[in-house]
């Protein structure tokens, strides 16, 4: 740890454990971290050169091109921060499960959520508004849920509570709206949730101003995003990930002579991932189990230009049924077992993979099904400056936080 804390809230929140090492230092550990869970992975899966060691090489990391402010969601949480103290709003104190810090002026996101945050706090604390207790569920307020694209700056505000009670919401919308911010709201929400559960969840929606969506533009694209719909938390990190898998993808048409690749755009959300890659493949087929999602994808894909013959989006089961009876062979213990199997059985694919975690049990795949050649690269995407909940290192990796890219040129496997 070699620099001061960037932020007052620092170590009181337990948001951002990273911030007195260096951008630098950050990546070196992410990186070492990757390729130790790699070599494992592949060791154990016998992909060894001749010394023992593990066959691939190693491409190296690609930080964020920005190191602050480059979150475009937050979920902050109302509470207190010591127990009967005044109204909190923000993350969760460090090895608390209770105590809430707010976090006005924090680093991770424009300066507009700050604005937001602080009206919203002043406005409930005006009101004596109670918020909802973890321990009792009494209460009425639980979250709220800001998201603002990089690209475009529209904002989208949820404040989610509880049926306990009755609040005027008018007012509180208005005082948004006044707000002189960087961005421009595209929709002010109101969600109920009484489930027991801390996570963000809705029973109804309300739209209390403009629209329940707003729209963010990644790699000259433009994407259609709901309150809820998975979307990239760092637009330009992602920017870099998505350009070097278009690569990878570009290289494989090009190197090989496959001007009719397919790309499988497995758990696709809104179909990001899959519209990115089409201008460098024939086809791209995207499968994801909520249907919301296969809709909203569908029509991003409208939206930007893409016709029914470039891209297809389609219900997870449905698909998974139809890659099964292609592949009556599959033994996997799950169903996203099989569905991999069933790909790298159809033959030459593109693969993007998420969670390194398991690596080891997704190399086994590959390996058993040829993708063994000696020639194999892997490269590294951090999106992220910091942890951004209360992680060890380890976990960090847990949450989506780095992506790798695999190629195997014997093959072309791609992860």
């Amino acid at each position: 740890e070699t620099r001061e804390p960037v932020c007052s809230n620092f170590p009181a929140c337990g948001g951002c454990m990273y911030q007195t090492m260096s951008y630098e230092d950050q990546l070196h550990m992410k990186e070492t971290q990757i390729r130790e869970l790699l070599e494992e992975a592949l060791i154990q899966g016998g992909q060894i050169d001749e010394n023992g060691n593990a066959a691939f090489e190693w491409e190296g990391i690609h930080g964020s091109p920005i190191e602050f402010g480059y979150r475009n969601k937050m979920e902050f949480t109302f509470g207190d921060e010591v127990k009967d103290g005044p109204l909190a709003l923000g993350m969760h104190k460090k090895g608390s499960f209770y105590d809430i810090v707010t976090v006005d002026g924090c680093r991770l996101v424009d300066d507009d959520y700050s604005a937001i945050l602080r009206e919203t706090l002043y406005y409930f604390e005006e009101k004596k508004t109670p918020f909802y207790h973890r321990y009792t569920h009494e209460g009425y307020l639980r979250h709220l849920l800001v998201r603002r694209a990089s690209r475009t700056g529209e904002i989208l505000a949820a404040l989610v509570t509880t049926t306990q009670q009755e609040v005027d919401l008018e007012s509180w919308k208005e005082r948004l709206l006044s707000l002189p911010l960087n961005g421009k709201f595209a929709g002010i929400l109101h969600i109920t949730n009484d489930s027991m559960s801390d996570a963000v969840k809705c029973d109804s929606s309300e739209i209390l101003y403009g629209r329940d969506y707003f729209y963010e533009e990644l790699l000259g694209l433009k994407f259609r995003i709901s309150t809820f719909s998975f979307f990239q938390t760092n637009t330009c990190g992602a920017e870099v990930l998505y350009e070097t898998a278009r690569e990878y993808v570009g290289s494989l048409v090009k190197e090989e002579g496959k001007p009719d690749s397919i790309v499988y755009d497995l758990y696709s959300g809104t179909g990001t991932i899959a519209q990115l890659m089409a201008p460098v493949a024939k086809k791209v087929i995207g499968v994801e189990i909520v249907e919301e999602a296969v809709v909203a994808a569908r029509e991003n894909a409208k939206q930007n230009g893409l016709d029914d013959h470039q891209r297809k989006f389609c219900n997870r089961h449905l698909w998974h049924q139809q890659i099964l009876q292609r592949n009556e062979h599959c033994q996997r213990s799950s169903d996203d077992e099989q569905i991999f199997d069933g790909l790298l059985k159809i033959g030459n694919r593109t693969f993007f993979k998420a969670n390194p975690i398991n690596n080891d049990r997704f190399c086994d795949i590959c390996n058993q099904s040829g993708y063994d050649g000696s020639d194999k690269h892997a490269r590294q995407t951090d999106f992220k400056h910091q942890s951004d909940r209360q992680h060890q290192i380890d976990d960090t990796l847990k949450d989506g936080q780095i992506f790798i890219l695999f190629k195997n040129t014997s093959r072309r496997l791609e992860i």
